[in-house]
């Protein structure tokens, strides 16, 4: 749509093209997108992180 400087495009149905279902703006796209940078951050706030242990001074490596 923006390389051509469309901001609306029609939706046909594919068995008849000549009938027009709805239109899609440029506004719809934003609209979600934006909706799927919210899932995004939301998800990311869920994650947690562990922390390891440290391994104790006392214990020595294997040789």
């Amino acid at each position: 749509m923006a390389a051509l400087g469309l901001g609306v495009l029609p939706v046909v149905d594919r068995s008849d093209s000549r009938y027009l279902d709805g239109l899609v703006t440029q506004f719809d796209l934003l609209e979600a997108r934006q909706k799927l940078l919210e899932e995004e951050r939301r998800a990311e706030r869920v994650l947690t992180l562990r922390r390891l242990r440290a391994r104790s001074a006392a214990v020595e490596p294997p040789v």
